[in-house]
């Protein structure tokens, strides 16, 4: 099909084992530059790049003594019959998608597992974002409606069909925002501008988009951090971690349980890329370093330079009394005055270093010079 429409773009949205049962048969090769027939037709995989949400892989079809190339954009993130938990990662993927450019002239192939959830609620978002483009409305039931005259069961449930009017209004809302790196400096510049119309700074207009459309949460998501046995642990009680996004703590240590006040943030190609928590409590210093222990962290950057009454989580007094009978001692091996204040830290138990990294200035102030200088 593929090669006879000409099609230079597959989107995928399962993957091939969701929940213990195979949803999909794996149909490119498992390694680059590895090549798998399929009768008459040979397929390469030429390059795989895996992001945190989704994954592109180049392939080249051969028929003979014809190839054609093929880009496969693999959702990774959307659970069969449920819905990405955020509608943000969905749409950059339709971006992708869409401006990633093919030589082939066929139309775009859709599938998940049975094609008809996933992949209709999907195509309903590019049609209706592309019709909002034309005209200064949308008509998200009639558009479905449509794609079920043609195909049974497209956008599958109700909890999917909510969440196309939620990704049909952050697309809206939120056009794409990627800039160039040659470009930043202008495009902040531009962002510091004050809008005669609205009054406001450009910058704060976008903030407050930003707020408008950020996920809410009901309040079983901040049990964890609210019971009361972990209320004390929390430096702040309006700023408490999502259950479903916190690391836990394996390391066993008596009195302590395995709650944090942390969260796990994604990265360009990583949904785990890091934990993100608040300066420890002078109670809460071992949790941190069972932590580090736990998830084998190699880096840790300290942000609040300007907090003067804060436990120093490495100061070498404090260290001894809140590590070492808890089976950790981490040692100051080396400590650098420089403008980024580094300390490379050693568990005596473990392999491995940790460096910490602290900058001694304002990162607000560092922006703005880096700015001026590109400028």
């Amino acid at each position: 099909m593929v090669w006879e429409y000409d099609c230079g773009k597959i989107v995928m949205l399962t993957n091939v084992f969701e929940n213990g049962k195979q949803k999909c048969i794996q149909y490119w090769p498992d390694h680059e530059q590895q090549k798998t027939p399929f009768r008459s037709i040979s397929l390469l995989l030429v390059k795989e790049e895996v992001y945190s949400d989704f994954t592109v892989r180049r392939l080249k079809l051969q028929k003979g003594n014809e190839m054609k190339s093929v880009l496969q954009f693999h959702f990774t993130a959307w659970p069969d019959k449920d819905v990405p938990k955020y509608a943000s990662s969905l749409i950059h993927f339709r971006h992708k998608v869409n401006t990633t450019r093919t030589l082939a002239k066929g139309p775009l192939v859709v599938h998940c597992s049975a094609g008809v959830g996933r992949t209709g609620t999907y195509i309903a978002l590019d049609n209706i974002v592309n019709e909002a483009k034309e005209r200064d409305y949308v008509e998200v039931f009639r558009s479905v409606e449509i794609l079920r005259n043609q195909r049974v069961n497209m956008v599958q449930t109700a909890h999917q069909y909510l969440f196309l009017h939620e990704a049909v209004l952050e697309a809206l809302m939120c056009p794409n925002s990627g800039v160039a790196c040659r470009d930043f400096p202008d495009y902040y510049k531009d962002l510091m501008q004050f809008d005669n119309s609205k009054k406001k700074q450009k910058l704060q207009l976008e903030f407050e988009i930003m707020n408008g459309i950020s996920s809410q949460h009901d309040e079983y998501a901040f049990t964890k951090g609210k019971s009361e046995e972990n209320r004390g642990k929390n430096r702040y009680s309006n700023i408490i971690p999502v259950a479903s996004e916190m690391p836990f703590l394996s390391t066993t240590v008596e009195g302590r349980n395995e709650y944090i006040n942390a969260v796990f943030l994604p990265g360009y190609r990583n949904n785990k890329t890091f934990i993100v928590t608040q300066m420890p409590l002078e109670t809460t210093v071992v949790d941190i370093w069972r932590l580090v222990h736990d998830y084998d962290i190699p880096t840790i950057v300290k942000l609040n330079h300007d907090i003067q009454k804060v436990v120093c989580f490495l100061d070498i007094d404090l260290l001894f009394i809140h590590i070492r009978k808890y089976y950790y001692i981490v040692t100051i091996v080396d400590a650098s005055k420089t403008e980024i204040k580094v300390k490379t830290c050693r568990f005596i138990d473990a392999a491995f270093d940790i460096k910490l990294y602290h900058p001694l200035t304002s990162l607000a102030a560092r922006v703005s010079q880096q700015v001026i200088r590109s400028g």
